[in-house]
């Protein structure tokens, strides 16, 4: 029995894991997980679009520099998450 790297917080897991047990992130294919990624990444791209879309129109209306920062770190980390999960 080995050890891997997570790919997704780096924290040492046995290769025998079916899933990272800080994270959660999946190492084997269970049944239903295409269904639960797309899930995700439905999710991850409403959430981005809602950044988008209605938090920064919002910071620059309301003159709130800490709603523009907060809407361009939920773009940043939904467009991280949506590359991430691209390659899955």
């Amino acid at each position: 029995m080995g050890l891997v790297q997570c790919p997704d917080c780096s924290r040492e897991v046995s290769d025998q894991a079916v899933s990272c047990p800080q994270c959660g992130y999946p190492f084997r294919a269970v049944p239903g997980e295409p269904e639960f990624h797309a899930h995700r990444k439905r999710v991850l791209i409403g959430c981005t679009i809602l950044c988008a879309v209605v938090g920064l129109p919002a910071g620059i209306a309301l003159e709130q520099p800490w709603v523009i920062i907060l809407s361009l770190v939920g773009i940043a980390v939904g467009g991280f998450k949506l590359r991430r999960l691209r390659g899955n």
